[in-house]
């Protein structure tokens, strides 16, 4: 299965590492977004809000240039 893919990694998270979240997205070919001084709790933390722009952005760019594949019939 191919499909577009947003990592975030957030430097102070003691559940998943940023290094793990930063492999995962390469492994994935997905782009990484690195969110600085936060911990794994973002929806409850005042950066909610730039996060959810950065995938809306995301989410935009994919409507206007979507990615190219391989579909199968």
């Amino acid at each position: 299965v191919t499909a577009p893919a947003l990592v975030f990694g957030a430097d102070r998270d003691l559940l998943v590492p940023e290094a793990l979240a930063r492999s995962l997205a390469s492994s994935l070919g997905a782009r990484y977004v690195r969110l600085p001084d936060q911990g794994h709790g973002v929806p409850l933390n005042p950066i909610w809000e730039s996060v959810a722009a950065e995938i809306d952005d995301w989410l935009t760019g994919l409507a206007t240039h979507p990615p190219c594949g391989n579909p199968r019939s």
